[in-house]
């Protein structure tokens, strides 16, 4: 796995965020961003999740490509099978988790692969009790999301964001909500999704977390 970012910029109004900014990331590297709010990180991980268009770059996974700009400035999305594709290659752990309140973890994880239609509802079924049970949360699956603690919603949200086999996974703030310990369980769940090829970014203030858990650390002056 090979994640590409080439001459991304992207501005709000006159509020410049990315400039530029070229980065390249291989399977199995924890790549973490500090620094301060409004430097771009938390933009740069919705960029390559699709949430945020851009105004100029390239953003590529593999083969797979999200956008391209041409000679002439030109901005395009790829849409049919190349954006699938991308899509299925890339996932993100919100800072608010963005557990659906109404289902229970089980359902959480199973909704995206049911609407996909990639497996039997049996086979997503046991690929989620499976991933949960991995988070140590097999007590836990029919439990609701108001019913988890902070560090509970966390592995349920990455196990959600597993189920597609995502060869790059972001994380936005994962430790802001977590006391020392339950952050130290996610730091090391990170270091073991990464040990499986999984191509990790976290976006995050906190130095210390970066340093003990990522292989790579960006500084804001780096990737603004």
């Amino acid at each position: 796995m090979t994640l590409v970012v080439k001459n991304l910029s992207k501005k709000f109004d006159d509020a410049v965020i990315l400039d530029n900014f070229s980065f390249k990331m291989e399977e199995g590297e924890i790549v973490a961003l500090v620094g301060e709010s409004g430097t771009g990180k938390t933009t740069f991980i919705r960029i390559l999740n699709s949430l945020i268009p851009i105004d100029q770059g390239c953003v590529m996974i593999n083969d797979a490509k999200l956008v391209d700009t041409d000679e002439n400035g030109q901005v395009t999305y790829t849409s049919g099978s190349e954006r699938w594709a991308y899509d299925n290659e890339i996932g993100m752990v919100f800072q608010d988790y963005q557990l659906f309140p109404n289902m229970s973890a089980l359902e959480n994880l199973m909704e995206a692969p049911l609407a996909q239609k990639i497996l039997s509802k049996q086979a997503i079924r046991e690929k989620a009790v499976a991933l949960l049970e991995q988070m140590g949360l097999g007590e836990k699956i029919n439990a609701m999301p108001k019913t988890l603690s902070g560090g509970q919603a966390q592995r349920v949200a990455i196990a959600r964001s597993m189920m597609l086999d995502p060869k790059v996974l972001c994380f936005d703030e994962p430790t802001s909500a977590l006391d020392k310990d339950s952050a130290s369980i996610v730091g090391e769940m990170i270091q073991s999704i990464a040990a499986e090829g999984t191509g990790i970014i976290v976006v995050t203030h906190d130095i210390n977390f970066a340093e003990e858990y990522s292989t790579r650390v960006l500084s804001s002056a780096e990737f603004i």
